[in-house]
């Protein structure tokens, strides 16, 4: 897939059609826009395009926002694993916040990327106030000659898929209703930065993630799989504020560090990391000292391998 972050620099492609959306989580709803997308796409021997921002437009309408299901790296990683041709990037400033609809669709659908057609889901608005929607968006195609096709919602258990509803999952720790709407198991994706080592020093050296906002489920240390740029592993993730030595800090911070187990490779900083969490293993506990720590780590440790044959030989019968 083709990532394209300015309009200027976006070549003409052949017969664009082209979807609008933030997408966060590109979840089950947002895949059957996708798929829509790319099926007329090849239908008409053209370009299957995705437009969406580097950020979402809440930070910038009300200052701040939920934190997203997936970064903009996350989403991007996932649109390229379907067969969406290219990704446009706008960046959401006040400027775009402020642009009224039908400057929007002739500004980028029509002067930019001279579209042949556009799929809109359901819910999805564009322009300032969100006032741009199917009916007006049809009205500019006839004015500028492209066709408008729009996508149902996608229902699960008499509701529609969407972003809140999964982030609301997420955050309860329900992981398994969100992979359900999601189409895919809940993974955390980030960049792995420098800590203070102190894992390490316990004889668990760990890979700080910097989630670029990602949501996070509930405090605790789960069982995961991580996928590296090596390999994947089981591990161990702590999803915290590590109390047993930031206790007191005035404003503390959510942390996540991984644990590989069997890893013998080299230092992750600055890898991308996906971290699928599998099973709830405890909560967060302050303790009294880091010796103390170490022993439950070791308990957790084994507790994880135990867990690892147990897939294994279930696997095998099966």
């Amino acid at each position: 897939m083709e990532t394209v972050f300015s309009l200027a620099k976006a070549p003409r492609y052949p017969s664009p059609v082209a979807t609008i959306g933030v997408f966060d989580g590109v979840h089950r709803g947002h895949l059957k826009v996708l798929s829509e997308t790319v099926r007329w796409a090849s239908e008409i021997d053209g370009t299957a395009l995705v437009i969406t921002f580097d950020r979402h437009p809440e930070r910038v309408l009300a200052g701040a926002s939920p934190d997203s299901i997936t970064s903009l790296e996350h989403k991007l990683h996932l649109i390229a694993r379907t067969d969406i041709d290219v990704c446009v990037v706008l960046h959401f400033d006040r400027e775009m916040a402020e642009m009224q609809p039908e400057r929007f669709v002739r500004e980028v659908l029509v002067e930019s990327l001279a579209v042949t057609g556009a799929v809109l889901g359901f819910n999805a608005r564009f322009g300032r106030d969100a006032a741009g929607d199917e009916q007006l968006l049809r009205l500019m195609g006839r004015r500028h000659g492209f066709e408008v096709r729009t996508v149902g919602p996608l229902l699960i258990d008499g509701e529609p898929v969407s972003s809140t509803r999964i982030r609301s999952h997420i955050e309860a720790g329900e992981l398994d209703a969100a992979a359900r709407l999601l189409g895919r198991p809940f993974a955390l994706r980030g960049t792995v930065v420098h800590g203070a080592k102190r894992g390490a020093g316990l004889g668990f050296p760990t890979a700080n993630l910097n989630l670029h906002h990602e949501a996070t489920p509930p405090r605790g240390v789960y069982i995961c799989r991580v996928s590296t740029d090596g390999g994947v592993y089981w591990g161990l993730v702590n999803i915290g504020m590590r109390p047993t030595f930031e206790e007191g800090e005035a404003a503390p911070t959510k942390h996540v560090e991984v644990y590989l187990d069997d890893y013998a490779g080299g230092p992750l900083y600055g890898e991308t990391l996906e971290v699928e969490p599998v099973k709830f293993l405890r909560e967060e506990t302050c303790f009294a000292s880091p010796e103390a720590l170490a022993v439950q780590l070791e308990e957790d440790r084994r507790t994880l391998r135990t867990f690892r044959s147990t897939i294994a030989d279930e696997s095998k019968s099966a």
